[in-house]
């Protein structure tokens, strides 16, 4: 077993890496308000946030020293308080965030714990002494009894450690990219079966999401509503009458909420002016979204935004372009560890594929 003492770090060294650590998380650091009004994105915001220093807490692999914790000034009668501590402060700010964050998301919305807060939940969700200290001020205690709150402290740290060192643990991050690399075959076999139909494509990039005010309201379940109606649209809106196939995915990130990056392939041999296109589509989304939506048109500036440029007219011969959409499919479907705290469906899809049967006529290609 390892030996804690080992890793005991003094106090102004264990503050200043608490501290480090707190402001690597994005811009903004997102603070859980438990007597706020449940938002899943607030919610989720929060969980990632805790996650994050989670990680990097169990990249130093702290510990309580009783000689420096068990120190404070007599409070009478013998008995004592644990000393102000670092360590022991995150410890409770994270418990009660977590207390807070679980308990509203067991209503309206259920979040799911990531991996590194998930094991966290397991080692000290039935530590008294940190639940305890959340409520009220810590009671002064015998020189025994805080030893046995240190000890007890320092075992499910290393219970917690020794959890992310499990096989088990890993199995979480190999489904999602598992997941991510068949989203690309898919992705890819779809853009094959279409130049197999097609010998000219046009791509068209859009995200669609909603404006920063009012994306901080808008659910999953309202998104998935949106998104829903637009798909329904490409059998019946005459803007969609030349589109072979799509595919889109779901993200979320603390400022922009809930968004999806689309790509659109419509024959390119009757459809062109790729950019309008682009535009009217995100004007359509707008309209769907009684106007909370934004979009933004990849193709608009798509040539010098991108360093590969696989949108606008593609010709199945065109070798550099196809090669380029193959870098915007691992795009796509990079892994996203946080969008699958919050849905539970897919965050991914792909029109089908045509079948065999639906491929061209006529002259036979060169190759």
């Amino acid at each position: 077993m390892h030996n804690p003492t080992d890793d005991y770090i003094a106090n102004d060294d264990m503050s200043y890496f608490l501290n480090d650590l707190n402001m690597d998380y994005h811009d903004e650091q997102i603070l859980w308000d438990p007597s706020a009004q449940p938002n899943q994105n607030q919610q989720l915001a929060a969980l990632i946030e805790i996650e994050e220093r989670l990680k990097q807490l169990t990249s130093s692999h702290l510990w309580f020293d009783p000689a420096t914790v068990i120190q404070s000034t007599p409070c009478g009668s013998g008995l004592i308080k644990l000393a102000d501590n670092p360590l022991l402060d995150e410890l409770q700010s994270i418990v009660a965030s977590l207390t807070g964050i679980l308990d509203h998301s067991e209503g309206a919305y259920s979040l799911q714990p990531p991996p590194y807060t998930k094991s966290f939940l397991q080692a000290f969700k039935s530590c008294s002494h940190l639940h305890k200290s959340i409520m009220d001020e810590p009671s002064p205690m015998t020189q025994s009894a805080a030893a046995q709150v240190v000890n007890d402290l320092n075992h499910r740290l290393w219970l917690w450690y020794q959890c992310l060192s499990l096989p088990s643990f890993g199995i979480e991050y190999a489904r999602l990219k598992r997941n991510s690399r068949d989203n690309y075959r898919r992705f890819c076999r779809l853009a094959d079966s279409l130049f197999g139909c097609c010998s000219r494509l046009l791509v068209v990039r859009i995200d669609l999401g909603y404006s920063e005010t009012d994306g901080y309201y808008i659910d999953h379940e309202t998104a998935d509503y949106h998104r829903k109606k637009l798909c329904r649209m490409f059998h019946s809106h005459p803007m969609f009458e030349h589109l072979l196939g799509y595919a889109w995915k779901l993200e979320w990130r603390p400022k922009k909420g809930f968004h999806y990056h689309f790509v659109f392939f419509f024959d390119g041999n009757r459809v062109r002016r790729d950019i309008a296109l682009g535009r009217n589509i995100g004007e359509l989304w707008r309209r769907l979204t009684n106007n909370q939506g934004m979009y933004f048109n990849c193709n608009h500036s798509g040539g010098s935004n991108y360093l590969y440029n696989a949108l606008g007219d593609i010709h199945y011969s065109d070798d550099l372009k196809r090669e380029h959409l193959d870098k915007i499919a691992a795009y796509l479907t990079k892994v996203d560890e946080y969008v699958s705290l919050a849905v539970k469906g897919r965050t991914f899809q792909t029109s089908s594929t045509p079948c065999a049967s639906e491929k061209r006529g006529g002259r036979p290609r060169l190759y």
